[in-house]
């Protein structure tokens, strides 16, 4: 508390405040935390979290990214970021972030099938077929990858291959 360059005390009295469901007085105590230490992704997380709860996913989104601009590199963020607009589908906005997120987290598999998944829906298939034969190598019989495959080369009209994945799918029945 005596060391007016550290954000955490504030930060766990609005936590105090977010336990207790007041939401308002938690929000400035996380604004305070960010005001004496800029960098303090824990803060800008929470006072996130809190916009969401209360509705407001646009100021959420410009809190992330406000704090992105100037902390690219904060994973944590630019996770929950990714999240957030996966669920409130703004899935062209999510391309640019998501791409970043996979950067930083490169065995991440689950990331990088709803990436191709978005690349394959906003029409940039060369890269969905590169992302989703990229998967294949770290799991080659997955159904779900090679039914996304062979539906992209479908898409482009590249029958011939398209017919080649759709056949290594496993019929369960």
């Amino acid at each position: 508390r005596k060391n007016p360059t550290r954000g955490i005390y504030s930060y766990y009295m609005g936590k105090i405040f977010v336990d207790k469901k007041q939401y308002h007085t938690a929000k400035k105590y996380f604004t305070k935390s960010l005001k004496a230490q800029k960098d303090f992704s824990q803060a800008v997380m929470a006072l996130g979290l809190i916009q969401e709860e209360l509705g407001h996913y646009s100021k959420a989104k410009r809190t992330y990214k406000n704090y992105l601009k100037k902390n690219p590199n904060d994973t944590l963020i630019l996770s929950r970021l990714v999240q957030l607009l996966f669920t409130r589908e703004n899935f062209r906005e999510v391309i640019e972030y998501a791409e970043r997120l996979s950067d930083y987290e490169p065995d991440n598999l689950n990331l990088k099938v709803k990436l191709a998944i978005l690349y394959k829906d906003v029409k940039s298939f060369n890269k969905a077929v590169r992302i989703f034969k990229d998967l294949l190598v770290f799991a080659p019989d997955n159904d779900q990858i090679l039914y996304y495959l062979g539906e992209t080369y479908q898409e482009i009209k590249d029958y011939s291959n398209a017919i080649e994945y759709f056949g290594k799918i496993k019929d369960e029945s």
